[in-house]
């Protein structure tokens, strides 16, 4: 019997029982076919579980943090220790959030340079409008435990989505 192109012949032990079992459910003429289905969807499985263990602990779980307008000023003033854990933030690719009313009062400002450097740290975060709903959700998840930084960005990132 000549083999189809694009197949090679093999040999396999296979339990007789087995064997009863697959020429019952596949029928004579269809058992090759009926095994590389078979073997395709557990060569498939095999290759998702083994993906899946090695992209097990791959992205830390970043949570989101709300910046205050405090560590803001403090990067455009060039005030190392309170402006250092927000420039280590944006670096280490933190999720964080600013609130439109400190976006308001970073804009107020009178020097155009000193705007365009706001609106350049700006550009590194996502702007979040604190609305009644957003705050009332922080309040809540404040009472649960976490702290006004991590409910507000929780919170907001909820309302984003």
């Amino acid at each position: 019997m000549s083999v189809p192109e694009g197949f090679v012949r093999t040999s396999i032990l296979v339990p007789e029982d087995f064997w009863a079992e697959l020429e019952r459910l596949a029928g004579p003429r269809k058992r090759s076919l009926f095994l590389i289905a078979a073997a395709r969807n557990e060569l498939r499985r095999a290759l998702q579980r083994r993906a899946l263990r090695e992209a097990t602990g791959a992205w830390e779980h970043r949570r989101a943090r709300m910046v205050r307008e405090e560590e803001l000023r403090a990067v455009l003033e060039g005030d190392a220790e309170l402006g250092g854990e927000l420039a280590d933030g944006i670096i280490e690719g933190q999720d964080l959030h600013v609130d439109a009313m400190a976006v308001f009062r970073l804009l107020c400002e009178p020097d155009e340079e000193r705007r365009t450097s706001v609106q350049r740290l700006l550009g590194a975060l996502r702007c979040v409008p604190i609305t009644p709903e957003v705050a009332a959700q922080a309040a809540e998840l404040r009472r649960q435990g976490l702290s006004e930084a991590e409910a507000f960005g929780r919170a907001a990132e909820a309302a984003m989505q």
